[in-house]
């Protein structure tokens, strides 16, 4: 749960200085409003304020507000209140867009025969049609088409009025084509044949089969797929495994699934057992429990392994110089885990032989461009250990006032 005990007491004086992740997690939090400590932090003007800031770097403005409007409406200083509130109307009307847009995709592609299948925020919005989910913010939209039918889609964009907004190369060969935008629209598409650079995790084929039609060629996933792909999308597509990673909105959304009584987790929990997810799994859902207070399912257990993870991804997220540690480590370890040449290889056909042999031979041309990221990596982080060593001496050696 949420420790709210680490907060400070509203009359010790510091509340200003309160960390305003952990305050935002609280005020975010399953049970919230029975929390003694909040509603005089959150009385505090340059409380709020940090609180908002925090709130819109993590994009969950909409959110805050909704648990504000929720618990908190009297306690929340009302110049905040008005900003939130202004807010959420914006991401509603914002979501309103994407919903109009995504039926009109799907149109246009059932019109060919093929079926969409909205992902991530998309399809929080499709299955809130009434209220466009307000509370989930977005800035693109992420539709999933059977591969078969990939190629096609930007020519359906086209004739709906949309264009390329990107021409990196890095698009060429990648699971989903290149973002497209529609002038006007404040928010990018993206086509996706598969959910990630590990493909292998979720077929396109299953999580297509159990979708349900929403509408002309619109699918909605399944609630376990929807909540499967929410975890390794955030542990294991964007490393937050490795790099010990916090976002509030991924943590929000697992938070909701495991709130969620239709998301059927002893399937979630079976099938990452078949593919080697369990560890992502156990630590999504140790988060989500731990900072938003998210109750546990049975088909979950959390172990020691998961623990540990939520207590170093903290230890991480509260120092500057293990955040920075954990991304240029993740950073050098890309030239070793070649996810992207892995997938390439898979989508020529190659067969699991070539593709150990292949990856081998990748690993062993990048090897000395790892060993001088290493060396550089060492060299760095002695230097600004030497620095920080030197500022608290120098503190330590000059007397107060």
């Amino acid at each position: 749960m949420t420790d709210l005990e680490a907060l400070p007491h509203p009359g010790a004086g510091g509340i200003a200085a309160q960390p305003s992740f952990r305050l935002l997690c609280s005020v975010l939090a399953c049970g919230a409003a029975a929390r003694p400590g909040l509603p005089a932090l959150l009385s505090d003007p340059g409380t709020a304020r940090s609180l908002r800031a925090c709130a819109a770097a993590e994009g969950v403005s909409a959110a805050l507000h909704e648990a504000v409007a929720a618990h908190f409406v009297r306690d929340v200083p009302r110049p905040d209140r008005i900003v939130l509130a202004t807010q959420h109307a914006a991401n509603a009307r914002r979501n309103r867009a994407i919903l109009d847009a995504v039926g009109e995709i799907a149109g246009a592609a059932a019109a060919r025969a093929v079926d969409v299948v909205a992902l991530k925020g998309a399809a929080w919005i499709v299955a809130d049609s009434a209220a466009h989910a307000a509370w989930r913010e977005m800035v693109d939209v992420d539709l999933l088409v059977d591969p078969r039918h990939y190629d096609a889609m930007p020519q359906v964009l086209e004739r709906l009025g949309y264009g390329p907004a990107s021409d990196a190369d890095r698009f060429r060969v990648n699971f989903h084509h290149r973002p497209y935008r529609r002038a006007g629209m404040p928010f990018t598409v993206e086509i996706h044949r598969h959910l990630g650079w590990r493909h292998e995790l979720l077929d396109p084929a299953a999580l297509i089969g159990e979708a349900r039609r929403i509408g002309p060629g619109l699918l909605l996933p399944a609630p376990w797929c929807r909540a499967f792909h929410a975890i390794v999308h955030w542990q294991v597509q964007d490393f937050g495994l490795q790099r010990g990673t916090l976002p509030v909105r991924a943590l929000l959304d697992i938070a909701r699934f495991l709130c969620d009584g239709r998301v059927d987790w002893a399937r979630i929990m079976a099938h990452a057992r078949a593919v080697g997810a369990v560890p992502a799994c156990e630590a999504a859902v140790a988060a989500a429990a731990t900072l938003l207070g998210a109750p546990v399912p049975a088909a979950v257990t959390i172990g020691a392994a998961g623990r540990r993870h939520v207590a170093r991804s903290l230890a991480r997220h509260d120092s500057p110089a293990r955040t920075w540690l954990a991304t240029q480590t993740w950073r050098a370890g890309t030239l070793w885990r070649c996810e992207k040449v892995a997938y390439r290889l898979a989508l020529d056909g190659r067969g699991p032989l070539a593709r150990r042999g292949l990856l081998a031979l990748h690993r062993a041309v990048r090897l000395p461009y790892l060993a001088v990221r290493i060396v550089g990596i060492v060299a760095r982080g002695g230097l600004l250990w030497l620095r920080v060593a030197g500022t608290r001496r120098r503190r330590v050696a000059t007397p107060p006032p």
